[in-house]
């Protein structure tokens, strides 16, 4: 048999393997097909989705711009509502408010201070010298009393009161003629001399 026989379509080898090339060609475009359908199918619902959430979207956005423009008419009526001359008063009081604020929030109640000496001092002890530091909150007191026993009282008198005073120490007692000369530093309590 000759090489162009062999080839011939009346051949069984070329006839099978020719049926076997159509048969894998058919496959193939069958699967082409379907799986050009599925992805076609895929993303025509890509699509879609994605048109429906651009769609819903713009809605939302058309519906939000309209409430803002709403809100601003709202405002714009009530501002015209507003007398300027009261709106310049409101202006003016709230101001003031706000500066008022910050005068008490950093006001010493110095009376207080006072009446804590008063009260808390014996009358044989006499203060020749008063500083108060409101940063630190101490009172510097320097003074005279007639012996050191009324001294140690008068230090226990100022660690008694305890809503007022925090801490106490004293320095330089000093016996000399006319009595004991002392300094006491009394360390106060910040909710005592602030409002």
């Amino acid at each position: 048999m000759t090489y162009l026989e062999s080839r011939s379509p009346s051949s069984s080898s070329y006839t099978a393997s020719t049926r076997g090339l159509f048969a894998r060609f058919r496959l193939t475009r069958v699967v082409r097909e379907r799986g050009g359908a599925l992805g076609m199918s895929v993303g025509l619902g890509v699509f879609l989705l994605m048109l429906a959430l651009y769609v819903g979207l713009r809605v939302y956005n058309h519906s939000q711009d309209a409430v803002a423009d709403k809100l601003v008419e709202t405002i714009m009526a009530k501002e015209q509502e507003i007398d300027p001359d009261k709106l310049k008063a409101i202006l003016l009081l709230d101001s003031r408010f706000k500066n008022v604020r910050v005068l008490l929030k950093n006001h010493i109640i110095s009376s207080r201070i006072f009446a804590l000496l008063e009260n808390n001092t014996f009358p044989q002890t006499s203060y020749s010298s008063f500083s108060f530091d409101s940063k630190k909150g101490t009172v510097d007191l320097g003074g005279l009393t007639t012996s050191f026993a009324l001294l140690a009282r008068q230090i226990a008198q100022f660690e008694q009161a305890g809503d007022a005073v925090s801490a106490v120490s004293f320095g330089n007692p000093d016996k000399t003629e006319k009595g004991v000369k002392f300094t006491i530093m009394l360390t106060l309590k910040p909710q005592f001399y602030k409002l």
